[in-house]
């Protein structure tokens, strides 16, 4: 096994400083940490944890108040990549300019 550590990217240093996040430095392989909540709007947040496998992938739990009379939760599990890269979309969730439905198919 290697001895692999892993910190934030430059671009998502700047990102993570505007939204309030904490940034990561030294994490080992498959560790999990925290970035932090971040509210959006009008009661709706996004908390986002960053896990490096060495590739960075991001796990976004997001709360949107007015989606429904009680709100509702996203769970989202990114593939490799960057927060600058998912951030748009995360927002977009928890505005909501993106509602997600899922259709379960059962088969016969």
């Amino acid at each position: 096994m290697y001895n692999f550590l892993c910190s934030i990217y430059d671009e998502d240093l700047i990102l993570a400083n505007k939204l309030g996040l904490k940034p990561f430095y030294n994490l080992n392989v498959y560790e999990e940490f925290f970035m932090g909540r971040v509210s959006v709007y009008e009661g709706s947040w996004v908390e986002i944890w960053v896990t490096c496998a060495p590739a960075k992938s991001f796990r976004a739990r997001i709360y949107c108040k007015n989606h429904e009379e009680n709100g509702c939760y996203y769970n989202v599990n990114t593939g490799s990549g960057t927060l600058s890269e998912y951030w748009p979309m995360f927002k977009a969730l928890a505005e909501p300019m993106i509602v997600v439905e899922m259709i379960k198919i059962n088969k016969e």
